[in-house]
């Protein structure tokens, strides 16, 4: 075997590094979540406005037209309340402490 190969060899499972569970997410992956978010946003606002002017370009809802819309406000809404708690979360403590002041 060439030394080429064996740098390539996954590691010995006995001799690998060990991490132990995610108990907690960085910032980073908050980050993800709203920047996946503001796109499905997007793309949802992009596709109501297909829908409403451009259907005879675009040819949405062909075979259910009426479920088009239903599925457009679901989609956004889930987004927007994804969107919120990933905010919400990547600014730690001070929206905790905004939901327990609103509570009392």
């Amino acid at each position: 075997m060439s030394s080429a190969a064996r740098k390539m060899l996954m590691p010995d499972p006995a001799r690998a590094p060990r991490s132990g569970p995610l108990t907690e997410t960085d910032a980073t992956a908050w980050r993800t979540l709203a920047v996946l978010c503001i796109y499905r946003v997007v793309l949802a606002a992009f596709i109501g406005v297909a829908f409403a002017f451009l259907n005879r370009i675009f040819n949405f809802g062909i075979v259910a037209p009426g479920a088009v819309m239903p599925t457009l406000v679901v989609y956004s809404i889930a987004s927007l309340v994804l969107l919120a708690t990933a905010r919400c979360a990547s600014r730690g403590s001070r929206c905790r402490s905004r939901r327990v002041w609103a509570s009392t």
